[in-house]
């Protein structure tokens, strides 16, 4: 992970092919596909999400950032 210009990126390469597939089905659903076709891509970027968002990183920004919260 990197700071750029206020905001941050993942560097990735060859090692994390889940990154190379969710860009992959990120790219089709913004390809002008058919709406069944794009939920179907979505939904398979989506399927390799595992764990909670950040939970190897830590900092105290990031453990702010992910702080359980109470919507009311």
């Amino acid at each position: 992970m990197a700071s750029y210009r206020g905001c941050y990126t993942v560097r990735a390469d060859a090692a994390n092919p889940d990154l190379a597939l969710f860009e992959e089905y990120a790219r089709q659903a913004g390809s002008g596909q058919p709406p069944e076709q794009v939920v179907r891509s979505l939904r398979r970027g989506l399927s390799l999400w595992n764990g909670p968002a950040l939970s190897d990183a830590s900092s105290a920004y990031v453990e702010a950032a992910c702080w359980p919260r109470t919507w009311g």
